[in-house]
């Protein structure tokens, strides 16, 4: 209940709005799953922000077969470059990844251990 508090609560960044968008995770055996991220949650007025960054709710489509199928939220932490992290329901998370620049794919490992690249649909 507090990774949903915190996520509610993030700091709405430029960087960080620009995440949302849909998405296509591919893994290294060329498995694929379609995923939306949802614009981040805005911080309430005069709330304290928890984190650097941005969150927001995801889906993901009802067929993939990637560790990932389980997504709930994602989180990007603006540190060294920007690191993107899905999160199920939990607060367990579920991929952690991070790209060379902002008009590159997202690549890292699924908790699985399974790596993926992760590309905005354009």
């Amino acid at each position: 209940m507090s990774m949903l508090i915190a996520l509610l609560l993030a700091a709405q960044t430029p960087e960080g709005a620009a995440i949302a968008g849909n998405y296509t995770a591919t893994a290294e055996d060329g498995t694929q799953c379609a995923l939306v991220l949802m614009p981040p949650a805005r911080r309430p007025q005069g709330a304290m922000a928890l984190m650097a960054g941005a969150a927001g709710l995801a889906a993901v489509s009802p067929e993939c077969e990637l560790e990932i199928a389980e997504t709930m939220f994602w989180q990007f932490e603006e540190d060294e470059g920007g690191h993107l992290i899905f999160v199920d329901a939990a607060g367990d998370t579920l991929f952690a990844g991070e790209r060379a620049n902002a008009n590159s794919s997202w690549q890292g490992a699924m908790s699985d251990g399974v790596r993926i690249r992760l590309e905005r649909n354009r």
